[in-house]
């Protein structure tokens, strides 16, 4: 089983919910993302508008 390489590029933090998770936008895709907090933060590939990324948490 292989595995991807991890694509890492810098995003904007929107929104933190302080348990976890936080909502970027990704200026090279134009999206929004979910992730969780890590570092770097890790995404879920969870994407769309601000409000359905935040509420999918």
């Amino acid at each position: 089983m292989g595995t991807a390489e991890c694509e890492i590029r810098p995003c904007v933090l929107v929104a933190d919910d302080q348990e976890g998770y936080q909502l970027y936008f990704d200026p090279a895709q134009g999206s929004f993302v979910l992730a969780y907090s890590a570092n770097p933060p890790v995404t879920f590939n969870v994407r769309g508008d601000a409000v359905g990324c935040f509420m999918a948490r």
